[in-house]
């Protein structure tokens, strides 16, 4: 057979070729509308994506774990990321934003300037600057609308909230609530079970949900009896590393939840865990 002869053929089969991993790529990550809770070892990562392509990155983890994370959930062709928001500027929720920041592009971020000395946070404020990323701080009241249908709803710090050097930068963290007409989730960071009290007495039975991130890790110090009374949910989500040094979820906060029947999902134990939302 001739060259001439050989070069159709091969030409036919890398057009196929292209065709079908061209639609292998696109329907493995056409987004569907997920909450999804990263394995990202000892911290907090979670990104919402609608079958729009919106996505909305809430922490980062501790290193460039979330890259990888990303690069699986989010279409190789949209390298963009509307909203990112940065709970509390600890390095287990701060510096894989930093990294995603240098692969995406921003549209707008949300986070608190506490009064934190810490390198890293100063080189994240910085880049925000740098990048001419729209920055808003997050106090209670702010409703995020996603495509029409969802809110993002932030409940705390409230809205006389003033950062200060007296309370834990734990404490300062901002809490969320998604709501979407198949579940509702709330996302309470590191706060501790006296912020939680806070909130209880300001919303009670609106925190009622389907889906509760634990908070801190399932330090014993969060998660009250109180709190899984007043939002009585369905499936709890502890985000931490496996054979962490802090030895999060601690075993009270585990019995606690047993003991009102709610399903345990950890990420040093299942990996991910995504929802439909």
């Amino acid at each position: 057979m001739s060259e001439n002869k050989l070069i159709k053929p091969l030409l036919v089969l890398v057009f196929l070729n292209i065709v079908c991993w061209s639609h292998y790529y696109l329907h493995r990550q056409t987004p569907k509308n997920t909450i999804t809770f990263f394995d990202i070892g000892q911290g907090d990562s979670f990104l919402i994506q609608t079958r729009h392509n919106t996505q909305i990155l809430i922490d980062g983890g501790p290193d460039n774990t979330i890259l990888s994370h990303l690069s699986d959930s989010i279409p190789f062709y949209d390298k963009t990321i509307e909203l990112s928001i940065l709970t509390h500027p600890h390095e287990d929720h701060l510096n894989g934003i930093l990294y995603t920041n240098d692969y995406y592009r921003i549209e707008k971020t949300i986070f608190n300037k506490i009064p934190y000395d810490n390198s890293t946070f100063d080189s994240f404020k910085k880049e925000i600057t740098n990048q001419n990323i729209s920055f808003s701080p997050g106090q209670a009241g702010q409703r995020i609308i996603i495509d029409n249908q969802y809110y993002l709803d932030i409940l705390y710090p409230f809205n006389n909230y003033n950062a200060n050097d007296s309370l834990d930068i734990n404490d300062q963290s901002i809490a969320l609530k998604l709501t979407s007409p198949h579940a509702s989730i709330l996302f309470l960071a590191d706060l501790s079970s006296d912020i939680e009290q806070k909130l209880i007495d300001k919303y009670g039975d609106l925190l009622d949900i389907d889906i509760i991130k634990i908070g801190h890790h399932g330090s014993k110090y969060s998660t009250s009896k109180l709190l899984l009374q007043t939002t009585t949910p369905d499936i709890a989500v502890i985000s931490c590393g496996e054979n962490n040094k802090y030895g999060h979820p601690h075993t009270e906060t585990i019995d606690l939840l047993n003991q009102y029947h709610i399903k345990i999902l950890r990420t040093d134990v299942e990996g991910n865990i995504s929802f439909d939302i």
